[in-house]
């Protein structure tokens, strides 16, 4: 029997301790019904689902469908019992697709100190910019020596400041956690074991 959940489009305000509690009541009958709603409860199913997969099922169960023991027909000797490897194909497609996935790891700093190294640090160039565009309209010689040069990676001008802002620009520590993750990932050989997973 299907466990029957309570109605969760409701209004918030609704969903008060009967409300739960009928939805408890409903999550653990489905847990613990059996069928195939419960990982546990078929657990001793995975052997036979993997077989399948594999197309190594056992062939006794075709056999005794066709009675193939008990009939006289001599033609039942001569057929291949071997199944099909029809979805053994589509799991090993499914899997070259999964494998061509990877992490792409993305750190983003959102403590409060980081974000205000962040704000000082694009006023900081917002600055520099405008104080460099005006020593470029008094003395453009001094530009390249005063404190206002533009350094490897800078922004050149305000357009690219706001480029920067929006799609380029990354904190120190967020490109540190990056490279340390990927060093776990490395260090745990994990495209390994991934791949093990995945088969």
């Amino acid at each position: 029997m299907q466990p029957i959940f309570p109605k969760d489009g409701i209004d918030p305000r609704k969903k008060d301790k009967p409300w739960a509690l009928e939805y408890c009541r409903a999550a653990w009958q489905s847990f613990s019904s059996g069928g195939w709603n419960s990982l546990y409860s078929n657990r001793n199913k995975y052997r036979e689902l993997t077989d399948y997969a594999l197309s190594k099922q056992s062939i006794s169960r075709y056999k005794k469908v066709l009675k193939a023991d008990e009939s006289p027909d001599p033609s039942y000797s001569n057929m291949n019992w071997q199944p099909l490897a029809i979805l053994t194909k589509f799991r090993e497609l499914a899997l070259s697709i999964t494998k061509r996935s990877d992490y792409d790891i993305l750190a983003t700093p959102i403590d409060p100190k980081s974000q205000g190294e962040i704000k000082r640090y694009f006023k900081e160039q917002e600055a520099k910019i405008r104080l460099r565009e005006e020593l470029k309209k008094v003395a453009p010689e001094m530009v390249d020596i005063s404190p206002v040069r533009q350094k490897e990676n800078e922004p050149a001008d305000l357009e690219e400041l706001e480029i920067q802002k929006m799609y380029s620009f990354k904190h120190q520590l967020a490109t540190e956690m990056e490279q340390w993750m990927q060093q776990v990932f490395l260090m745990n050989n994990m495209d390994q074991t991934r791949a093990e997973v995945k088969r």
